[in-house]
């Protein structure tokens, strides 16, 4: 890898087309990882996000990488694309999540809700740790 960095490192933060994970993207970035940006459903937000990395960095440093971690599958295939750009993965952040409106109880929620973020939530922590 011949990125001129004192790290020479790969970070993967899944979730990271905003919030904390967007943050942590930046961070990474900012200090010379190789970034991968993940997300599921934000793909606008996760290209703006890229967009303004590659303003700092060169995009050779950066992969957007869109993952359902809930699926196993899709994991696979990530980490496979993760392998073939950048060789390896060091850093792994399990930043996805699913949450729920406040004031919600579990037993008054829809089962598909619930489903939903233990899949997120557990699955896809479980999924990416076993890559």
């Amino acid at each position: 890898m011949p990125y001129n960095s004192k790290y020479n490192k790969v970070v993967l933060i899944t979730g990271s087309s905003r919030g904390i994970g967007a943050s942590l993207a930046t961070y990474f970035a900012k200090n010379k990882y190789y970034t991968v940006i993940n997300y599921s459903n934000s793909k606008n937000d996760a290209e703006k996000l890229y967009d303004s990395i590659s303003q700092i960095v060169d995009k050779k440093y950066l992969l957007l990488c869109k993952a359902d971690v809930s699926k196993r599958n899709d994991v696979n295939k990530m980490f496979k694309k993760i392998i073939k750009i950048f060789g390896k993965l060091d850093i792994l952040i399990n930043n996805a999540a699913t949450v729920w409106s406040m004031g919600v109880f579990v037993v008054d929620s829809d089962p598909r809700k619930v489903r939903e973020l233990m899949e997120t939530n557990f699955l896809g922590a479980y999924y990416c740790s076993q890559a």
